[in-house]
């Protein structure tokens, strides 16, 4: 299986490169896209409490961590890229991790009592699962007051859940990536 990597483009691990293998509908956050993300989000990365809710190759939990993040939870289903997010965490030297292999829905009650400041939500496309897993992150009380939500999707225009306030928007190739504040 071909080794793939995708380097980290900011803070402390800026420059450090991740690799994985070529999985099934794996689309890892090109890198302009991450930086229009983290350039929104500037400081307000530093302290806060990350979920990546579909880790995939990890880049954008451990670009959260490189940039200050205190904590990072990687969801992924896929036993191969689970695989390669410890091995990566390994490589970067941090135990700012928890990384849970399942299905999202599965693994969030394990979370529960443990608010979110910034969940970045990736899921694979076609799936419908954008609006699931937002659902299921307020219903299961995953958010912190004031907590930011990323989402990529293939979606243009997606119909946000009231309590989600829609705040920036990019879109490189077919990739539409908004941030969202719960309300």
């Amino acid at each position: 299986m071909q080794q793939n990597k995708v380097r980290i483009i900011g803070g402390t691990w800026r420059s450090r490169v991740l690799r994985f293998s070529d999985q099934p509908d794996l689309r890892p956050t090109p890198d302009r896209m991450r930086e229009t993300l983290f350039n929104w989000l500037q400081q307000s990365v530093r302290g806060k409490r990350c979920l990546d809710a579909y880790a995939g190759t990890g880049a954008l939990g451990f670009e959260a961590l490189s940039r200050g993040a205190e904590h990072v939870t990687m969801i992924e289903s896929n036993r191969v890229l689970v695989q390669h997010l410890h091995a990566n965490a390994g490589l970067l030297e941090t135990r700012a991790t928890s990384i849970y292999q399942g299905n999202f829905a599965q693994i969030v009650p394990k979370l529960q009592g443990q608010p979110f400041d910034l969940v970045l939500l990736d899921p694979p496309f076609s799936q419908g699962l954008v609006s699931v897993s937002v659902d299921i992150l307020q219903a299961k009380n995953l958010l912190a007051q004031e907590a930011l939500i990323y989402v990529e999707t293939e979606l243009k225009d997606p119909d946000w859940p009231d309590w989600l306030k829609p705040l920036k928007y990019t879109k490189v190739g077919a990739v539409h990536g908004f941030l969202l504040a719960a309300k």
